[in-house]
């Protein structure tokens, strides 16, 4: 990026002010004061930046700047390689793996300077992030952004709030009172209405197949409940979306926003085998759509199922008897 603005403006534009916002881009920072001062490559100052702060080994060297160059290319404000592609997966394990091995090589004081854990971190919390589907919760996770606050000086008292991650998964919602085939849980002795959705027998379901950072719900007006679409409630994890799914007997999909800008947490179910997917946009947590059944191979609508249910609300065809 800065590489970009620099061959854009140089020539241009006479003077300039090198600013950083704190030392988590320290590196930018490296980089961009170069540039004012002979004009070097990116590439070439990054690889100076590690020779001297991380370690002088030209094999090392080549791994950390090999890692650093896959972590720019699965950064979500980047759109280079989307969340939910497998390719992304595989280069923040790439990532992970080799930085994992340099810092075996590293003298202690690199290992434990500030500079190496801010790269460190980063590549731990882009895998764990990748292997856990974008829950942020669990030990590693939880472990990685203390220090990270901590290197920052950021936490109780400062003008900055660091994510809050639980050290141990969110426990999933409590079963509902037994209320018959429908899509809700019910209150004692009160049935909500049926979510126009015939019953699923179980030996319908197969294994959960989840696709990340995609959504098959889309077009929905948050909290509301559709023919065959309830609104499950807001849950701060995946698994706890699925599992208020699972205690309905006909809940065939759900779908969870994560961190989706203005649908944060929200989970919807479905009862029916409609299975078309709308790319989310990227997140720090993406959102996850899942199925427990076969669904047709035949889908092409772009959000019309939805629209349909949200203008009109009366189910189509396709949701079932009511």
């Amino acid at each position: 990026r800065f590489e970009r603005l620099w061959n854009e403006t140089e020539g241009a534009v006479v003077g300039g002010m090198p600013y950083s916002e704190g030392i988590y881009e320290d590196m930018n920072a490296a980089i961009a004061w170069r540039k004012y001062w002979n004009g070097a490559p990116a590439e070439a100052t990054l690889r100076e930046y590690v020779s001297f702060e991380f370690t002088a080994d030209p094999v090392q060297v080549d791994a950390v700047m090999k890692a650093i160059a896959m972590l720019e290319e699965t950064w979500p404000g980047g759109n280079k390689v989307p969340t939910s592609n497998a390719t992304n997966l595989e280069l923040r394990a790439g990532a992970w793996k080799l930085i994992s091995q340099v810092d075996e090589t590293m003298t202690p004081q690199a290992r434990e300077g500030w500079r190496w854990r801010m790269v460190y971190l980063r590549a731990q919390i882009d895998n764990e992030l990748g292997q856990n589907g974008g829950r942020m919760e669990g030990e590693v996770l939880c472990k990685a952004f203390a220090e990270l606050a901590r290197i920052q000086y950021v936490g109780p008292g400062s003008r900055v709030s660091p994510p809050q991650v639980p050290c141990t998964p969110s426990p999933p919602p409590a079963p509902p009172a037994p209320c018959g085939d429908v899509c809700r849980p019910c209150t004692p002795n009160v049935c909500p209405p049926q979510h126009g959705c015939s019953a699923v027998p179980p030996a319908t379901f197969t294994p959960w197949v989840r696709a990340v950072g995609k959504s098959n719900v889309y077009g929905v007006v948050l909290g509301h409940n559709y023919s065959g679409i309830p609104f499950l409630g807001t849950f701060g994890s995946e698994e706890r979306c699925r599992a208020a799914c699972e205690v309905r007997r006909n809940c065939t999909q759900y779908s969870w926003a994560g961190s989706t800008s203005g649908f944060v947490n929200a989970c919807y179910g479905r009862c029916d085998v409609v299975w078309v997917l709308h790319d989310l946009p990227p997140t720090a947590v993406p959102g996850v759509a899942a199925r427990r059944v076969a669904a047709p191979s035949a889908q092409s609508a772009q959000g019309a199922e939805i629209e349909q249910g949200r203008h009109s609300r009366r189910p189509p065809a396709w949701w079932g008897d009511a």
